[in-house]
């Protein structure tokens, strides 16, 4: 791992944080990652985003981070398969408009003529999604976006978070462990 890392980390590795180049150039980033990702750990998203924050005094005038339940490898899992992220982007870059909330749906076989099965919002981190007690839990206008006291993805409140079945509960459990060491450091 280490010769691979030697020969190919200038070219596929993005761990400087120190992003202040892109965005004195102009740059606005989303930067999203599926919270069921087996190959890049999401739990590595958020440590980044804090150094991205520290390193540039404050990021949240161009970069956000939006971590997207059941999603796996920039895809697929049983979590949103659409994600408005360059609708986002573009209001972002065009008309300044930064995203404080994005639109999540996932479509039955997971084309955009599919079925929309559920949608729920995404918040930037540390923002969570919290239903509001009203309306349908599959339906994004039931909740909505604010800080959470501790930050927790598995809060009970995330309630369009529990019809990702089963299979999201082994990825929900390693988020929270690795939250839990993080808040500790």
């Amino acid at each position: 791992m280490t010769r691979a890392d030697d020969r190919l980390a200038e070219r596929v590795n993005a761990m400087d944080p120190d992003l202040r180049p892109f965005r004195d150039s102009g740059g606005k980033m989303i930067h999203y990652h599926g919270l069921a990702d087996p190959v890049v750990p999401a739990a590595e998203s958020i440590p980044y985003c804090r150094r991205v924050q520290q390193a540039t005094g404050g990021s949240d005038d161009f970069h956000r981070l939006f971590l997207v339940p059941g999603m796996e490898h920039c895809g697929g899992g049983s979590g949103p398969n659409r994600l408005s992220l360059q609708v986002e982007l573009e209001a972002w870059v065009e008309q300044s408009v930064a995203p404080e909330r994005m639109a999540a749906a996932h479509h039955e076989s997971g084309d955009a003529a599919g079925a929309v099965l559920f949608t729920g919002p995404l918040c930037p981190y540390p923002q969570q999604a919290f239903y509001n007690d009203t309306g349908p839990e599959n339906d994004a206008a039931s909740f909505e976006c604010r800080a959470a006291d501790e930050p927790q993805f598995e809060d009970l409140k995330h309630a369009w978070l529990r019809q990702l079945g089963p299979g999201y509960s082994l990825q929900w459990c390693a988020a929270h462990q690795f939250q839990e060491r993080a808040s500790r450091r």
